[in-house]
């Protein structure tokens, strides 16, 4: 009984060694979080539904950011300054992960979209929209709702933005102070994370190849 009761202790301690090895071995080979210029989410989050409207005139969704790495910018076609900044760095960074592969050899736009959502519906209409979107890349996508759908999707992902009131006799003359990050969603639809402001085309290059890598199983 005594031989017995020594074997089955050893086998105790040997389960319980192999349990904590492993468990040391999958903690240390875990990919740590690439620090980028941002933020990375540790745990991505789900986007719930919402209802927008493409330049072209088809239904933009939650789904759309399924299969697709994506930036979104928020802002609108009457910006005098970020806008049209943020969306030419946006396109040098397209220019310069066209040029780089994937393990498939795959160029990495070949998986990477760009939403610019517009939050002065009263203004920017479709037509305004794609011209102003297609000026930068062709490629972009512009996307524009109501208040309501643009309110809801603005404050999930911490875009603050409002009408400052105009100082002349032209109601259309005004401006929309709107936040500068370029949201990050993963190709499951998720919310990953944000690149902030200031931008510039070398720092997004490097830190999606980073956020690529570190995603890839």
């Amino acid at each position: 009984m005594r031989k017995l009761f020594k074997v089955l202790l050893a086998l105790v301690f040997l389960a319980v060694a192999l349990c904590a090895f492993f468990y040391i071995k999958n903690a240390t080979t875990e990919k740590p979080i690439p620090e980028i210029h941002g933020l990375l989410l540790p745990e991505t989050k789900g986007i719930p539904p919402f209802a927008l409207q493409e330049a072209d005139g088809s239904s933009f969704t939650e789904k759309n950011f399924m299969g697709h790495w994506s930036f979104v910018f928020f802002g609108y076609t009457h910006c005098p300054d970020i806008c049209p900044m943020t969306l030419s760095i946006l396109n040098h960074a397209w220019k310069e992960l066209a040029l780089k592969k994937d393990k498939n050899n795959l160029a990495l736009t070949d998986n990477l979209q760009v939403v610019f959502i517009s939050v002065d519906p009263a203004r920017d209409n479709l037509t305004l929209l794609k011209q102003y979107v297609n000026y930068f890349n062709p490629a972009f996508i512009g996307v524009t709702g109501n208040d309501t759908q643009l309110s809801m999707i603005s404050k999930y992902f911490g875009i603050v933005y409002n009408l400052v009131a105009n100082k002349n006799d032209n109601p259309d003359n005004y401006l929309v102070n709107h936040g500068s990050a370029i949201i990050i969603i993963n190709p499951k639809g998720e919310y990953q994370g944000f690149f902030s402001a200031p931008h510039n085309t070398d720092a997004i290059t490097d830190d999606f190849v980073k956020i690529h890598d570190y995603w890839q199983p």
